[in-house]
Formats: structure tokens, sequence, C-alpha cells
């Protein structure tokens, strides 16, 4: 196999819950190699949708979207992986024509049913001004013919906006393995910011701009998910209560944790040197 990002060559890194993950010699991306497809959709449940309304409520996330609107494009917006519809519904809110696509059936009816929007791949070629794609990229066995196909979809001059995992985050480098974003069954690319810069360029769309962001504890948080799941995995259990306090603090308590505001400059910190645990990208169809 070669890297899907650069088509660079690839060595092995590490396994991981049966899954073999290697890493591109050349732009630094993980990718999942054992196999490129999962038997079933591990989101056909209620369990994601009720995960967001707990963390940001059951109205748009007006905080998000006003967030991302200055890096967008006026006109049209596409939103591929749309989840639970927060973002779009908010996009939707504030005037932006939209339109999403989602893989699970049991999200797509939620959004028809919670916000009124529409969810279909019959997507027009050429047709949007903007695509968001929001912790998509991880789960796409290809992401340069994914960027192919999007870009067929965009207008002349037409944004791409993308947030993903950083494989050059700073978990990464010092969990290695137990970092929490190589344990979803369906995740399978993790990029670079070389690998965001080197797959746009194959993909024949301009680099506007790459940069990193995280939530103010994030990284000091994923540390302590990591060692739990160390300590899990090694069977000390009674260790892994006295780091984390039980397993709820992987959800909901990490969550608020992760997010307090007061601690601001740590998440900012880690993101000027490019290792917060988030990559974002800018791509325009020029």
């Amino acid at each position: 196999m070669r890297c899907t990002f650069c088509d660079g060559s690839l060595r092995f890194a590490f396994r991981r819950s049966g899954a073999t993950w290697d890493r591109c010699e050349v732009c630094g991306a993980y990718l999942r190699t054992d196999r490129r497809t999962i038997e079933s959709d591990v989101y056909d449940n209620s369990e994601f949708i009720h995960r967001i309304e707990s963390s940001i409520g059951t109205q748009p996330n007006f905080k998000a979207y006003d967030e991302m609107a200055p890096l967008l494009r006026e006109g049209s917006i596409l939103e591929i992986g749309v989840g639970s519809g927060h973002l779009l519904a908010a996009a939707k809110a504030r005037g932006r024509k939209v339109a999403g696509v989602e893989q699970s059936p049991r999200h797509r009816e939620y959004v028809r049913q919670r916000w009124g929007i529409e969810v279909t791949e019959q997507l027009p070629a050429g047709a949007f001004n903007n695509i968001v794609s929001v912790n998509v990229f991880e789960h796409l066995a290809d992401p340069f013919q994914h960027l192919i196909e999007l870009r067929k979809l965009l207008s002349p001059s037409g944004r791409i906006c993308i947030s993903t995992a950083n494989a050059d985050c700073l978990v990464a480098t010092l969990c290695g393995r137990w970092w929490a974003m190589f344990k979803p069954p369906d995740h399978f690319s993790i990029p670079s910011a070389s690998s965001l810069r080197m797959v746009a360029k194959r993909a024949q769309l301009t680099v506007e701009r790459i940069w990193c962001s995280e939530y103010p504890l994030e990284t000091p948080v994923g540390i302590a998910i990591a060692v739990r799941d160390r300590l899990k995995q090694t069977r000390a259990e009674s260790r892994a209560h006295l780091v984390l306090n039980g397993n709820s603090m992987a959800t909901g308590r990490a969550q608020r944790i992760r997010e307090l505001r007061a601690f601001n400059f740590v998440g900012s910190t880690f993101a000027r040197f490019m290792i917060a645990n988030s990559i974002k990208a800018i791509f325009e169809n020029r």
C-alpha cells in the first residue's frame, strides 16, 4: 500500500484493538492498513445524537458556525458528514442555502425531523460555493479520491473547509497507539499538515491556509485518557480509577474539563506550535 495523501511509502507503526496502523515516511500521516471498510455503520444508533445534545444542546450550533463563517465564501454550503445537523441548522438559520451528505439513516432522519433539512446524495456538479467537512477525514479510506469528488461539486473559486485529527499532535507523539483517535473502528486516515498540503496539490486544489486548534485543556485530558486506556489494557483497573476517576471521565466530565475557558492559553499555545489535537485547512478551487 501507498499513502493515500501523498503516495509515499508506509512503514509499520503499531497495532491496537486488532487494527494495524502504518505511518507515511514522507508526509507523516497515520493510515490503517488491515482493512479499508467496516462491516456496519457504527453510528446507526441513538448514542451519538444523545451525546451531541448533552454537549451542545438542542438548538443550532451558532457558536461553531459563527466562528467558521468568516472563512467561507458567500453563497451555498454543503456539509459532508452532517451528523446531528447542528452546524448546518445554524447556517440555514443565518440565511445560507444548505445541503448535506450523511451515511447513517438514523442521523438523516433526525436532521430531517429536527431541522427540516433533507440530506441526500443527489448533488449537482459545480453547485456549491463552500464544502464543510468536520471530523470526517479520519473516517476516509481514500482522502485523495474523496477530494477529487468534492472538487467536482465546487463552483469556480469555491472553498473546502476541513477539520480533522492531527497526526503531529503532542498526544500522539507522547502516547503513541494509546491516543484516543486510534481507537474507533471506523478511523482510517489521520493527516499531518504536510499530508493536507500534498493531497490538495494532487487533487489540483490551492491551499489557502492550514492551522491547528483545540479546546483549552484538550491535550492534558487526551493524555490522561491515553494513560487510562493503557492501564486498563494491563488490567490495572484500580490505578486507572486513580488517574481518571472512572470511565465517565472520558465522556461528559472530560468534555467539560477540556473546555474550561480559563485555560485558553494552554490550547492556543499547542495550536501555535502546530501540535494541537485538531488540524484545519482551507482549499480553493482555482
